[in-house]
């Protein structure tokens, strides 16, 4: 039996060169709008809400229809199925217009920018 050294190869973990590319890659993939992070990982890490002129962007608009988008989507997921547990359930209310109107999904609003903007109105 004998033992041997591991070698010391590997991946240059002090060059951030990869660490930059994937950064920039996960922000534009993921859609949210670039306004919010700081691209430049080495750079300056200053938020972009703490100054005064926090308005919503195009980007930002852009963002929020693409979050609405998303949310139709879930709640006919979550909804539709609802529905026909009900009318299975409760045939004589499978033609209730009223009650159909009635279920929903309210979600509650986070954009952070449409808050910074309230907060710079306020003062």
């Amino acid at each position: 039996m004998t033992v041997e050294e591991m070698t010391t190869e590997g991946y240059d973990m002090s060059d951030i060169t990869p660490l930059k590319y994937f950064w920039r890659r996960f922000i534009l993939d993921t859609k949210i709008p670039p306004n919010r992070f700081n691209l430049d990982i080495a750079g300056d890490t200053a938020h972009p809400l703490g100054g005064d002129d926090a308005s919503i962007t195009r980007e930002e608009y852009a963002f929020s229809r693409y979050i609405s988008r998303l949310r139709n989507i879930f709640r006919e997921i979550l909804l539709k199925p609802l529905w026909v547990q009900v009318c299975i359930m409760m045939p004589e209310l499978a033609n209730s217009e009223l009650l159909k109107q009635y279920l929903g999904i309210v979600y509650n609003e986070e954009n952070a920018f449409v808050e910074a903007k309230k907060r710079t109105a306020l003062k």
